[in-house]
């Protein structure tokens, strides 16, 4: 089985983000297929993270200075830019595609009929994460695990830990409202499913009081130690450019600045939470060597979150898909580029709120081209248009069937505008391919 012949084979099975239907896996079919495969999620001490907005961003700092404290990582996170191999990397390096096809035969020979019959409805998502652990397993060492929850936390396919070693929230708001409830509370419930006895909560910054609350009573009906980074952290942005931003960050360890490539204030919020899961641990390599933590953060970068690229002229990149990822890409480019006109080229699908993200972005630019991505659940382009007219009838919209016409359209505009692609990582990556940004798969998390 080759590469592509691997791809095919796991895209034959329902996947709901890209739309493909069918039987949706459950958590048991998730346990029975580990079980044939010797439970291999089991092997490896484990660091689950969940949130709304935040989730990638925190597990790649909290792997990048673990790296640099000598500790061998595997990081599985989804949804991927330009290639599967994204979603499982052995030290900040995506798999080889040779590796990846190798553990997907595996899982392709185990399904036969009677194994399908035995473990019941598969997914896309299931099948990958199911293919990280095996690989993870088969790896000569690894020292931990970092695994990003897919959807929610309790029935996600992620959650097979009966013990584990960290579960980190990032923010929590309004998402997926329909599967995980209509109030930040409820969502912040679903998520608490991953919280296990004895394991320590850390618990990013929550703009609501009900979230906040949920975990920490999820925390203490199991005994889970909770660290409330926002009482017990204090991070301040200290200077900020397009080449990174550098932070005061003050705790019970003592004061110290810090640096990032990744821009935005969102991002101090992101990195002060991987500190915090990284102190957590009390880790003797990083006690004693703070510059690991110094190295990580900074050595650490995610394409397609607030990325800015030159090329015939400036573009920002930022799959930003709800409401408060859409108000920190506003922050940012205020920040950023303070005095520019912005012209937006927006994708949503179609469980997106779109009142409550242009709300948020309409006081950066005026002009908005909306488009589709390449997903089935994509609103089209005349149907956003009108809902984007509909709540800001001052917007000036246009429309374009795709990525390729709506870059060239915004082109075309004012010469002095920074166009910002936004809405969906489907939207950014196929972006990022037609303006050339599409660097080797190999720097995903260090560019």
């Amino acid at each position: 089985m080759d590469f592509g012949e691997a791809i095919r084979f796991l895209e034959n099975f329902p996947d709901m983000e890209r739309g493909r239907t069918g039987a949706s896996m459950s958590l048991d079919s998730m346990h029975l297929l580990l079980e044939l495969l010797g439970n291999p999620q089991l092997k490896t001490k484990t660091i689950h993270v969940t949130g709304s907005k935040g989730k990638g961003s925190t597990s790649i700092f909290i792997a990048s200075i673990l790296n640099q404290a000598g500790y061998s990582t595997a990081l599985y996170t989804s949804p991927h830019l330009h290639s599967y191999r994204e979603r499982i990397a052995f030290d900040l390096e995506p798999i080889d595609e040779e590796s990846f096809s190798k553990g997907v035969k595996q899982l392709a020979e185990l399904l036969d009929a009677k194994a399908k019959e035995h473990v019941g409805p598969i997914s896309t998502f299931g099948l990958l994460t199911a293919l990280f652990f095996l690989l993870v397993k088969e790896r000569t060492k690894v020292d931990w695990q970092i695994v990003e929850v897919g959807l929610g936390g309790r029935h996600d396919a992620t959650n097979v830990f009966p013990t584990k070693e960290l579960a980190v929230f990032t923010p929590i708001s309004v998402e997926h409202a329909a599967i995980l409830g209509k109030t930040p509370a409820a969502i912040a419930a679903n998520k608490a499913g991953i919280i296990t006895p004895g394991c320590t909560t850390i618990m990013s910054r929550q703009d609501d009081n009900g979230a906040r609350e949920t975990i920490h009573e999820a925390s203490a009906k199991v005994h889970a130690t909770i660290v409330d980074v926002e009482k017990e952290y204090r991070s301040e942005r200290i200077q900020a450019d397009l080449q990174g931003q550098s932070f005061k960050c003050l705790r019970a360890a003592g004061e110290d600045i810090f640096k990032t490539k990744m821009l935005g204030d969102h991002q101090i919020t992101n990195a002060t939470t991987a500190i915090a899961a990284i102190e957590s641990l009390k880790l003797q390599t990083v006690l004693n060597d703070k510059s690991a933590i110094q190295l990580g953060l900074s050595a650490a970068g995610l394409n397609g979150r607030f990325e800015v690229v030159n090329s015939s002229r400036t573009f920002v990149l930022d799959g930003a898909h709800n409401e408060d990822s859409a108000r920190a890409l506003a922050n940012a480019l205020h920040l950023y580029f303070p005095a520019q006109p912005i012209i937006f080229i927006l994708g949503l699908n179609q469980d997106k709120n779109v009142d409550a993200i242009w709300k948020h972005l309409r006081g950066s630019g005026n002009l908005v081209i909306a488009t589709r991505t390449d997903n089935a659940r994509t609103i089209p382009p005349n149907e956003l248009a009108e809902r984007l007219k509909a709540c800001d009838p001052a917007a000036q919209v246009k429309t374009a069937l795709d990525a390729s016409t709506a870059l060239k359209m915004a082109c075309e505009e004012c010469s002095e505008a920074i166009v910002c692609v936004t809405g969906s990582l489907y939207l950014v990556a196929e972006a990022r391919n037609l303006i050339g940004a599409n660097r080797a798969i190999e720097a995903s998390f260090t560019t």
